[in-house]
């Protein structure tokens, strides 16, 4: 300290130059090194973004096969019983492989002057109280027919009529019109009891009338038989796709192909109310579109303060 005391006395320019050009070298390396600690940041932000957005496509093509081979059940075989389908849902062992299913079912599509002979078949089977629900007068029914596992919350969908709610219903047609996959948009499933009530959705694949042409939109309609559907309960899907919580980021999913609260699906935290322009302060943030099914979601991803 003395010495600099005296070269600042003796040579106040060159000292005051000389401590200039030290405070620059370190600024510099100081932005460098934080340069580099962001853009490893960043990577590592953007991996975690991969990797979640990645989990969920991938686990929602896997539950696309499901239906596909539900479909290819009732087209193997002339008459599908219940005791083929609970075979079938037990080969495939849902909640090890599948985890994160609500349901797996069969519905079928019912004329009215149809109604009446399904209900009496299904009573002969064993279910005296079955009906078909909601009750009322339709142009068009369907019917949940078969539905695994057949426990206490799925029973409660037993013979509901998913054609009778507009956002299943369009999902249906849109599956039956393309011959492809469907998914809804966000529903309450009947299966929810009003506790740990969760927001769903439902995925369909169309069984058609077989020897009958699909060409055409109109030929799909005519040979329209049936449904293989899958129901999901969002925050049990997305534990069994991720697991526990992500390190140090969050996520919130929307079924809408932009940002909107009205058509949130899931949130990772649920010990915040953050939307997207409180989570859009954070450090890091990504916004990714995901066509599921044909539907349009949106994934947002942000870091927590501690990333």
């Amino acid at each position: 300290m003395k010495n600099l005391k005296g070269l600042i006395a003796r040579h106040p320019a060159a000292a005051w130059l000389v401590l200039l050009f030290s405070l620059l070298v370190t600024s510099w390396a100081w932005y460098i090194s934080d340069r580099a600690v962001s853009r490893n940041m960043e990577e590592r932000f953007q991996y975690e973004v991969e990797a979640v957005s990645t989990a969920i496509k991938d686990r929602m093509k896997e539950y696309v096969l499901v239906l596909r081979s539900g479909s290819a059940l009732f087209d193997a075989s002339t008459d599908v019983s219940r005791d083929d389908w609970s075979r079938f849902s037990d080969t495939l062992h849902l909640q090890e492989f599948f985890p994160g299913i609500q349901a797996l079912g069969y519905s079928v599509m019912l004329e009215p002057e149809e109604l009446a002979a399904h209900e009496a078949a299904i009573r002969a089977e064993g279910f005296a109280d079955y009906r078909v629900k909601p009750e009322g007068e339709r142009d068009q029914y369907s019917a949940i027919k078969y539905i695994s596992p057949f426990d206490w919350r799925n029973q409660r969908a037993f013979g509901y009529d998913m054609f009778s709610q507009p956002t299943r219903r369009e999902a249906m047609q849109r599956a039956g019109d393309t011959g492809e996959p469907a998914a809804s948009g966000r529903v309450t499933l009947v299966q929810e009891t009003g506790q740990d009530t969760q927001y769903g959705f439902l995925m369909y694949y169309p069984v058609y009338q077989k020897g009958l042409s699909l060409e055409y939109t109109e030929d799909r309609r005519a040979a329209l038989t049936s449904f293989v559907y899958a129901a999901f309960r969002m925050k049990d899907l997305m534990f069994g796709i991720l697991g526990q919580a992500q390190e140090k980021i969050d996520f919130v999913l929307y079924d809408s192909s932009d940002v909107n609260s009205d058509k949130l699906l899931y949130q990772s935290d649920t010990n915040s109310n953050t939307d997207i322009s409180e989570a859009s302060a954070e450090r890091f943030n990504k916004t990714i579109q995901m066509d599921i099914a044909g539907r349009p979601w949106t994934l947002y991803v942000y870091s927590q303060p501690g990333f």
